[in-house]
């Protein structure tokens, strides 16, 4: 009779750590799948910044971030399924886990603050361009790297089209920068061969993005979270 019980115990305790084991990796692929779609935006999207920095483009510390991400979506699941992972390596997993679920959550709370301006109002892609291009004229580095690479990319040019006279390299109103036209026509960009549509428009057609990218980010911080609290309180 006791021995029947101790079976029973021990099928319970089986069958909870094997669906335990299933809810984990579906945890984990996840993470992987939030990871490798963030990864690709980062890499693919040219338009305005996941989050504004002043320091560098910050496409390339979100791109180390969502990679690491990916990669212990798949240490994660290596360790739940393998017989020798012991709780050092658990612990140690675990640990970079929620160094970078913080990581994320300090990434996030800043896109959503780069997203408003001074007054509480969402900033709208004029106030953006409008900024990028003064932070231009004033010889900032980065905001050349990210107005010339976005009037490229987008095929647009200035605000409003290249009648806007913030864009004008010159006094005179007629040489542009030379990103507002086509590589082939850049060494002499004028109104008459530059791009006709401004940037705001092609902006706009993106706001869906950024949005997508940060509902995103709200989730994978969510499965992190699960996952460290599971990986700590059944495995260690």
């Amino acid at each position: 009779m006791l021995q029947t019980k101790n079976m029973t115990a021990e099928q319970r305790r089986n069958r909870k750590l094997k669906i335990f084991k299933s809810v984990m990796t579906v945890s984990c692929a996840l993470i992987f799948c939030c990871g490798i779609f963030q990864s690709v935006e980062l890499l693919t999207f040219c338009g305005r910044d996941f989050r504004t920095t002043i320091a560098f483009d910050s496409r390339y510390e979100q791109l180390c971030m969502t990679i690491t991400e990916i990669l212990l979506a798949i240490a994660g699941v290596f360790g739940i399924y393998w017989r020798k992972a012991g709780p050092v390596y658990i612990v140690a997993v675990s640990f970079l886990l929620c160094t970078t679920m913080v990581f994320h959550l300090v990434d996030f709370v800043m896109g959503i603050i780069s997203m408003y301006d001074k007054d509480g109002k969402m900033e709208d892609s004029g106030q953006f361009l409008q900024k990028l291009i003064v932070s231009y004229k004033d010889g900032d580095m980065l905001s050349i790297h990210k107005l010339n690479g976005l009037q490229i990319c987008k095929e647009c040019c200035g605000i409003k089209g290249p009648e806007d006279k913030a864009i004008h390299s010159d006094d005179t109103g007629n040489g542009l920068i030379r990103s507002c036209c086509p590589d082939d026509k850049a060494a002499t960009c004028t109104l008459q061969n530059a791009y006709t549509v401004g940037c705001a428009n092609k902006l706009m057609e993106d706001e869906g993005r950024l949005l997508t990218f940060q509902a995103i980010s709200v989730f994978t911080i969510l499965c992190e979270f699960f996952t460290y609290q599971a990986l700590l309180r059944c495995f260690v």
